[in-house]
Parts: C-alpha cells; structure tokens; sequence
C-alpha cells in the first residue's frame, strides 16, 4: 500500500513535469520541490534515478519523517499526562516566554531548557524508531579482534539502548533532568539515538531538535491546554516490523477555552471527545 502510494505520486509529477515542458524547463524555476531535486538527478554515470530508487526516497520522504514525528508527539503528550508536575514546569516555561502571544519565532524555540529535556525524556523512553538495520558492505572487526562479513545485516535495538540501566538509572522513570547539561556531559553522544544517527544525519544538538515540529506544537497547546490520562490500563509501547512505535491509545485534553468540543487529533483510535 506504501509502495501504490508513492508510485502514483511519482507518476503523477512526472506527468506534470511533461506538460510543463519537461526537466530542463523545471530546471529553470527558482525553487525545485523534493520530488523534483529527484527527478534531475543524475548517477555517477549519468543515468537519471530508476522508479525503484525514485519510489525508495519517496518513501522515506513520506512516511518514515512523518510517522516517526507523529509517533514522538503522541508519546510526548502521553508522558506529560502521566507526569503532571513536569508539565506545569513546561507550561509556565512556555508562558514566560510567549506571555499573551501565540506567534512563536525560531529563536523562541531555542529558549525552552526544560521543555526541551522533557522532548527528549520522551523520546528515550518511548523512542519513535526501535530498530534500525544495516547491511555491511565490507567486513568490519571490533577492537577485540571479532569480526563480521561482509553481507551481515546488522539491528541495533534503540528501545533497549534507551534502557540500559547502566547509562540509565531507574530506566523506566521520567526524568527530564537526565538531559541536564551536568547530567549530560559525561555520557556517550550514542547513548541517546531517538531517530538513528551517523555522518548523513543531524542530532538533536544541546538546545533545540531538529525535530523542531515537537517543540512548535507542544509550546502551541501547552501554552492554552491541560493534558491527563483517560485512565485506560498504561500503554506499552508496540511496533510495527520491529521498526516504529505506535501511538498511546489517547488523552484528555482540556482547555481555558469554554464552549467547544471536538475529536481529539491525539486519540489513534477516535475513542474520546474532547471537551474545550
């Protein structure tokens, strides 16, 4: 079904791009969209990308950014329910910085120390990619003389990383101070992975996630919204082929703003009204 989707949307633009004139008349616009960036580009050969290359980006794109950030924010909202002091602290955090506004700026999003450590409290605890794989192209040998060939497929559990009582004291508890700058200056920078890691990748620095949509959107609703438990039996995080966490079965929302009902976004299953 992933694959059906992307493959209409490819086939779709292409068609698009043909009425337009084709590549080199996209080529021209001052702005190219991602699908289009694709399209122009060429190999070390100079072949253009084949349907099955295009469809492998595209599904990356379109599933893996999106679910994996939908998955964190669930899991965020259901962490601060469930630990109602930590959210006052964010709530008043968020509401001395944006005072009666609700426009947020860039450099907002970067003056919220301890929403901050709550966002990635969250994601070590319920962390939105739980495995990730790698085959290896050439042998590699460890530093005690082990090796492995070349063609092993490689998993590392990130939810059993993110656990390790070891690095992780009291590894199913919540607390965000963990992610204090004390707290973390002498832990190894992979000992935290919430959505892989490597030289292609950008990690969720001291400051601000480049996952900044978590930050936007829980300074948005925090800023008006009281978040609590539906009191359903506590959720444990499940996956999806080993790869991603599905979202808690729901909240309770609750607003200063009276008079207003509607279906909350945040309920996977739909099975709670929330009443503003």
């Amino acid at each position: 079904m992933k694959h059906c989707l992307a493959d209409q949307v490819i086939k779709k633009r292409k068609q698009h791009l043909h009425q337009e004139g084709g590549l080199e008349a996209v080529l021209k616009k001052r702005h190219l969209d991602f699908l289009d960036i694709l399209l122009c580009t060429k190999t070390e050969n100079g072949d253009s990308l084949s349907d099955k290359e295009l469809r492998a980006e595209v599904d990356t794109f379109m599933f893996e950014g999106h679910d994996t950030t939908a998955s964190g924010i669930s899991w965020l909202f259901y962490a601060l329910a469930m630990n109602p002091e930590h959210q006052q602290k964010c709530r008043e955090e968020i509401r001395n910085l944006l005072r009666d506004g609700m426009a947020i700026s860039w450099e907002q999003l970067n003056q919220m120390p301890y929403t901050t450590m709550c966002i990635k409290e969250s994601l070590r605890l319920y962390p939105p990619v739980t495995s990730i794989s790698r085959e290896l192209s050439k042998p590699l040998t460890f530093p005690d003389g082990r090796s492995l060939p070349s063609g092993t497929m490689v998993t590392l559990h990130i939810h059993a990383l993110h656990h390790n009582p070891i690095v992780w004291p009291e590894p199913e508890v919540f607390n965000p101070l963990r992610f204090s700058p004390e707290n973390s200056i002498s832990r190894h920078t992979h000992s935290f992975l919430p959505f892989s890691a490597g030289t292609r990748w950008v990690f969720l620095d001291d400051n601000l996630s480049p996952h900044f949509s978590l930050h936007a959107l829980v300074c948005r609703l925090l800023h008006t919204c009281t978040f609590s438990p539906d009191f359903l039996p506590e959720p444990k995080p499940t996956s999806i082929s080993a790869a991603y966490s599905l979202p808690p079965p729901g909240l309770v929302v609750g607003s200063s703003i009276t008079g207003c009902s509607m279906q909350s976004p945040f309920l996977p299953h739909g099975n709670q009204v929330v009443q503003w």
